[in-house]
C-alpha cells in the first residue's frame, strides 16, 4: 500500500493514469486491509486470521450488522426508522462538510474514518471515542448541541427513550443502552 500511495501522487503519471493507481489502491484497502468485517450477504463477522478481536472492532462491526440494511436500503424503512435514517443522513452530510471546510480541523481530523461513507460514519459515531470528540467540538446547526448530541438524541429517539442533555450522554453509555440500540436497530 505504501508503494501505490507513493505512485500516487508521482507528477510523472498521467490523471489516467492516476486514477487507475488509486482505483487499485481503493480495492486493495477493501479488500485486504481489515481486521475485521461485516459480510451482510451472510449476515456475518469476519475477523482475518490472527488479528485482535477487541471490544471496539467487535462493537465496531456489530454496528454495521444492526444498521446496513436500513442505511442501504432506507426506503424501506417507515415512520420513526425512517425519520432516523433522515436525520442521521443528514448529521453526515453537515460534520463532513464542516470537518472538510472549517480551518479549525486539521488534515488528520478531515481522514477520520467516519467521513468516508454513512455506513462507517453510523459505526464510529456509536463505537470510536475520538471520533465522538471531534463530533462534541461541532456546534448542530442554532441548536446548542453537537452533532454527537445530536446522533444521540436521534438514537434514544428512534428507541423510544426520553430525550435528554448531552451530560447524560455518558449515562446512557455506561448502562450498555448503545450495544442494545445497536440490536434493536436491526
Amino acid at each position: 500500500m505504501a508503494a501505490i500511495q507513493t505512485i500516487a501522487f508521482d507528477p510523472a503519471f498521467e490523471p489516467s493514469e492516476l486514477q487507475q493507481v488509486h482505483n487499485t489502491a481503493v480495492f486493495f484497502r477493501d479488500k485486504f486491509a481489515w481486521d475485521a468485517k461485516y459480510d451482510p450477504q451472510e449476515d456475518t463477522i469476519i475477523l482475518r486470521k490472527g488479528a485482535p478481536l477487541t471490544n471496539a472492532v467487535f462493537l465496531h462491526e456489530a454496528v454495521h450488522a444492526a444498521t446496513v440494511t436500513a442505511i442501504r436500503n432506507p426506503n424501506s424503512l417507515k415512520g420513526d426508522r425512517r425519520k432516523g435514517f433522515d436525520q442521521l443522513n443528514e448529521l453526515y452530510t453537515y460534520a463532513s462538510k464542516h470537518i472538510l471546510n472549517s480551518p479549525l480541523f486539521t488534515d488528520e481530523d478531515r481522514k477520520a474514518y467516519g467521513l468516508t461513507k454513512l455506513e462507517e460514519f453510523a459505526s464510529e459515531v456509536m463505537t470510536n471515542p475520538e471520533f465522538q470528540a471531534l463530533l462534541r467540538a461541532i456546534r448542530y446547526k442554532a441548536s446548542g448541541m453537537s452533532v454527537y448530541s445530536r446522533f444521540m438524541h436521534s438514537v434514544r429517539m428512534m428507541l423510544g427513550f426520553s430525550p435528554r442533555s448531552e451530560e447524560h450522554t455518558s449515562e446512557l453509555q455506561s448502562r450498555g443502552l448503545i450495544s442494545y440500540a445497536v440490536f434493536c436497530l436491526k
